[in-house]
């Protein structure tokens, strides 16, 4: 796929850190209730002929403990959960407060906010190790590619990007995106090998136009999306199927690079999909 170099991707891991951190209070707070709710207890385990064995001691100088018959199994379990739960609790401590201050460094130290700090007139000169999204989608858009010519006696429909489209659904694709701001090529040319289901075949390359090439401003990741509109006609439902086949042969998954929507003459795409499907892929 196309794509344009940057020296530094867009920074992508600290909303995972931060759900991290949200999970780590919340484990925290669970486990706090439980160590005071549960008893507290040090606990030997000695294995006997296969069989765990339990034995409680008073304290850290008591290495023997007193032996626990099996009816006390459940206590000894607890006594053993408490004790990693204490241990847990003082690890989560410790990984809040590393997160916490990484955040709090990171958010000076990252080479975007001493771009960001630049005057306006430095920031129109410099480039910067990572590009704006504005500028990445800029960029991205300039491309040229030839354009594959619609027949003058289909509708002539129009996007609010005042591009020719061949159908109702494209049009409502391409707004759905544009209200998003997610930058798209209509019908972009990629080259598919006919024959990469068989590598022993010498290449068959024939070039493809989806209906749109995407991208993914956040994580700079490129998409095609296909729109199938006629699913309910036998001979059109196999040429897609066949289509989508021949896209996995040459590297475009669905759900991982492949975006597909379809439609019947009941079923057509809502706006409410749409966005939900730009949402999932595309923001």
């Amino acid at each position: 796929m196309y794509k344009l170099k940057e020296l530094l991707s867009p920074e992508q891991f600290i909303a995972p850190i931060h759900t991290r951190l949200s999970e780590l209070e919340q484990a925290y707070k669970t486990k706090q209730l439980e160590v005071k709710r549960n008893p507290s207890g040090l606990i030997r385990i000695v294995k006997n002929h296969g069989q765990l064995q339990f034995y409680k001691r008073k304290s850290k100088s008591d290495l023997q403990g007193t032996y626990m018959p099996r009816s006390q199994n459940q206590l000894a379990y607890k006594l053993i959960q408490s004790d990693y739960d204490k241990k847990a609790l003082a690890a989560i401590k410790e990984e809040i407060s590393f997160i916490k201050l990484f955040l709090t460094k990171y958010q000076t130290t990252n080479t975007n906010h001493h771009f960001k700090k630049l005057p306006d007139s430095r920031q129109k000169i410099v480039t910067p190790l990572t590009l704006t999204d504005s500028k990445y989608a800029e960029l991205w858009l300039s491309e040229k590619y030839p354009r594959k010519k619609i027949p003058p006696d289909i509708p002539k429909l129009f996007t609010d990007n005042k591009e020719q489209v061949r159908s109702k659904a494209e049009v409502l694709i391409a707004n759905a995106m544009k209200t998003s701001g997610i930058p798209y090529r209509y019908e972009f040319p990629i080259k598919i090998n006919l024959k990469a289901g068989d590598p022993s075949q010498v290449p068959v390359i024939q070039t493809f136009h989806p209906d749109f090439y995407c991208l993914n401003l956040r994580t700079r990741k490129e998409y095609i999306w296909e729109h199938f509109g006629m699913m309910d006609e036998a001979e059109y439902s196999t040429r897609a199927a066949e289509k989508i086949i021949l896209y996995q042969q040459n590297g475009y998954f669905p759900g991982k690079n492949l975006i597909i929507t379809m439609e019947t003459s009941k079923t057509k795409p809502s706006s409410i999909e749409l966005n939900q499907i730009i949402q999932e892929y595309l923001k």
